[in-house]
Parts: C-alpha cells; sequence; structure tokens
C-alpha cells in the first residue's frame, strides 16, 4: 500500500495485548513505510502505553488532545471525539479506521485500489448489522423501516474513508445522531440504544 496516502488510525482503551497483535499484524501484511495515529485514552497505569514506547509507535494522548471528558458520559465519548481528531489531524488522502480488536489476515492493497479508484465511494467497509432492534423479512426487507437509517451500513470499527472530504464538511462527525446531528453519543445511546458510533456519519456521507 502506498504509504504516503494512507493513515491507520485506532483509538485504544484499556487493551495493552489486543492493541499489539492488531499492530503487528498489520504491518505483516502491509511492508515499508506505515502512517499511523492512535489517540491512546487508557486510564493512568493501564500498560497500553508502555507497549506502544517499546515498540516506537506514535501516539496522541487522548486526555490532552481532545477537551476533557465530562464524567457524566463515560469512555464512548473519546472514542468518538478521538476518531473525530484523528481524521481531521490525518495528513493523506485516505484512512484505514479500525477497532483494537482487529486481526488482519492479508494484504488490503487490493480493497485500497478499489477505494482509490473510485472517487464516487466516500467510506469502504462491511456491512455492519445488529439483530436489535431492527428486524428483517425473509427478503431482507426492514420491517420497521423508521429505523432504516441505522443499518445496513459501514461501521468504523473497520472503515476506509476519505479524510479530504471529511475535513471540507465541518459537520461530519462520529459523534452524532441522525436525528439531532453532533450530539454527545453517550446521551443518545442512553436514551436510545438503536444509534450507534457512525450512524449520523454515515448518513450524512449518504446525503453528501
Amino acid at each position: 500500500m502506498k504509504g504516503d496516502n494512507l493513515t491507520l488510525i485506532t483509538c485504544s482503551y484499556n487493551t495493552p495485548l489486543i492493541t499489539e497483535c492488531m499492530l503487528k499484524t498489520y504491518c505483516k501484511y502491509h511492508k515499508g513505510k506505515h502512517r499511523i495515529i492512535i489517540v491512546e485514552n487508557s486510564d493512568p497505569g493501564d500498560a497500553t502505553r508502555g507497549m506502544l514506547e517499546k515498540y516506537n509507535v506514535p501516539y496522541v494522548d487522548g486526555r490532552k488532545v481532545i477537551s476533557p471528558e465530562p464524567a457524566e458520559h463515560g469512555w464512548g465519548w473519546s472514542h468518538h471525539r478521538g476518531l473525530d481528531w484523528a481524521v481531521r489531524n490525518c495528513s493523506t488522502p485516505y484512512c484505514l479506521i479500525v477497532d483494537t480488536d482487529i486481526i488482519f489476515k492479508q494484504n488490503l492493497q487490493y480493497l485500497f485500489d478499489f477505494f482509490e479508484n473510485n472517487e464516487q465511494i466516500a467510506a469502504l467497509g462491511p456491512h455492519y448489522q445488529k439483530t436489535r432492534p431492527l428486524k428483517y423479512d425473509n427478503f431482507g426487507t426492514c420491517m420497521n423501516p423508521e429505523q432504516k437509517h441505522i443499518l445496513p451500513r459501514v461501521h468504523p470499527c473497520f472503515m476506509m474513508l476519505d479524510v479530504e472530504l471529511f475535513k471540507k464538511h465541518d459537520d461530519l462527525t462520529f459523534n452524532g445522531s441522525p436525528e439531532t446531528g453532533p450530539v454527545l453519543m453517550a446521551e443518545k445511546l442512553a436514551a436510545d440504544e438503536s444509534y450507534d458510533i457512525g450512524s449520523y456519519l454515515f448518513m450524512r456521507l449518504g446525503e453528501l
């Protein structure tokens, strides 16, 4: 993969061994130069930062680069805001956003080539589907269409994203809901579990 065109982005939270495995498998199948942004949100005393320093993997302190996390919002607030910060501070035209519990089994050059060579694609990844709260009939039609904006969609647990498009639109965010736009996602999740990280982002990308 062209190291100058793609950045690997993740947010870590108290997962040193899982994060290490993800990085090792990514580097195993993607030789050469790597651009990586890790927003490290772990609790004090967690071993993640020591692991990253051991392998000379650059990271940023999430507690410093994003505004202080309100106590009532929980870890999810830092994760969503961390992804926003990472993409807006990415210097490559594209990024690959992954959760730390992703394991790579092959080189993703074919996926990157498809994404790069199709200008009409803004986000690329597997469809993410929950069993709740949506229900589908035997033909794959959503039986509660009032919530069809949720799924199927590309979830940022594994998403290639057009960074330049993201930066052009200030309202694009991982921390919002389709109904109210950019909001504190933790507040929305507390009231309605049907919303998840990336719901608003994916809907806005579709509109754009």
